[in-house]
């Protein structure tokens, strides 16, 4: 299959942007690579460092050897089941751009749901000085960032399982310059965490990971995404008994736990909210119509 590619582009002797982006997207759509031209369009703003619009301003513009090769390799990997955005290296997220490496899961349209439950709360509510956040298993940042550029006082912690999580994350916050806003730290919920007694958050926030070990994923996503931030457990539950049972503590009383869910998990993480001293339990739909947010008021443990 490389060697079939590698034929066709060395063939033509040279290569416009528009040649390119008609190869790609056949080639692609042979090999059932779903959004061929969407994919090819991608790459080649990836290599070029343009725009979408530059593609076709430019059309007869030729490309070098070198971008060329670039090219051709994304394509390759496409076929092979690599995401597309740890090819390019880069996703959009709630208005941020955010650095993805294969040490993190890529974010997901769902998350957007949960990011944007957090700020409308917090818009619709009264708060008195800063707002303290705290993100258990920020991954690539994604939720901790999106939160700090639309919250203007707030400071923010997050914490991840992974050290290289960590450093994505950094690095990302850098570059949508919120860095002063958040502090990253490495920590696993699954030991007890160490904390200031005076250290308690408004908001918990947390996209944790939620897939039962025995479902089957895409290849694209078994094969390319860091197993920890997928599996939790035989029921997907693991980690929610944690946070809320044991993590709580980190929440005034009043303050609010958000969850991203995954499908059929609503009413088993309902009740183990409730029963754990939450109240006003709510969960949000995505546009299927599905439970993906779990919002609860904490109202400290029972007695």
């Amino acid at each position: 299959m490389a060697e079939h590619a590698r034929q066709i582009i060395q063939n033509k002797k040279v290569w416009q942007i528009l040649d390119v982006i008609n190869w790609g997207k056949d080639y692609l759509e042979q090999h059932s690579v779903e959004l061929p031209r969407l994919v090819i369009e991608t790459l080649l703003m990836s290599v070029l460092k343009c725009k979408r619009i530059d593609l076709y301003m430019q059309h007869d513009k030729p490309l070098t050897a070198e971008e060329l090769g670039e090219v051709k390799k994304g394509v390759l990997e496409c076929v092979e089941g690599k995401p597309l955005q740890y090819i390019v290296g880069e996703v959009e997220f709630y208005d941020t751009i955010l650095t993805v490496t294969q040490d993190v899961l890529i974010p997901r349209p769902e998350t957007e749901i949960l990011v944007d439950a957090v700020i409308r709360d917090y818009s619709s509510s009264s708060h008195d000085g800063e707002v303290s956040v705290l993100d258990i298993g920020t991954g690539s940042g994604n939720i901790a960032i999106a939160i700090a550029k639309k919250i203007e006082n707030c400071r923010i912690f997050a914490a991840d399982i992974s050290s290289k999580a960590i450093e994505v994350a950094k690095k990302n916050a850098i570059r949508n310059k919120v860095e002063k806003k958040i502090t990253f730290f490495t920590a696993d919920i699954m030991q007890n965490w160490k904390r200031s007694s005076s250290l308690q958050f408004e908001y918990i926030v947390s996209n944790p990971p939620y897939i039962p070990e025995n479902e089957v994923l895409p290849l694209s996503v078994r094969d390319y995404e860091p197993h920890q931030a997928l599996f939790a457990g035989c029921d997907g539950l693991l980690f929610y008994e944690r946070i809320v049972t044991s993590c709580s503590g980190w929440l005034k009383k009043g303050g609010k736990l958000f969850f991203e869910i995954g499908i059929h998990q609503h009413s088993r993480v309902d009740r183990l909210m409730t029963d754990n001293g939450y109240c006003n339990v709510s969960f949000i739909n995505d546009l299927q119509g599905i439970a993906r947010v779990a919002r609860g008021v904490y109202q400290g443990t029972k007695e």
